[in-house]
């Protein structure tokens, strides 16, 4: 979906998408071509990630936010179906419990590790 030659959106600033989250249900967000690397030092080690952002649409049940605290590991697609990624953690808001930009592994990401270790693996 990130990179997709078939991007019906391809004039549009961004990408409107959803996901079902544990928590908060159906939401809309928007999603562009922005990325933020996290960094999360451990001991002597820092892990780096690069991950897609999305911003809440406020689209859905009058809610601002994509994601909340519990939501990891929700799916997000666009409105064509095509998964666009895995939900890993957010930036919270100064109320709590939502968040205001949501972070998104891309699925080819992750598709490309898993093989990388070995398996065989395809979305059906």
């Amino acid at each position: 979906m990130e990179n997709s030659n078939s991007n019906p959106y391809d004039d549009e600033e961004g990408i409107l998408v959803v996901k079902h989250g544990h928590f908060s249900g159906f939401t809309t967000g928007i999603s562009n071509q922005v990325k933020s690397v996290v960094r999360w030092p451990y001991r002597d080690l820092t892990f780096e990630s690069e991950e897609w952002c999305v911003l809440g649409s406020g689209l859905t049940f009058s809610q601002t936010a994509f994601s909340s605290r519990g939501d990891s590991e929700s799916c997000m697609f666009d409105l064509q179906g095509r998964i666009g990624g895995m939900l890993v953690g957010g930036s919270q808001s100064q109320g709590g419990g939502c968040y205001d930009v949501t972070y998104v592994t891309p699925m080819e990401w992750l598709l490309e590790d898993i093989r990388r270790h070995g398996y065989d693996v395809e979305l059906l």
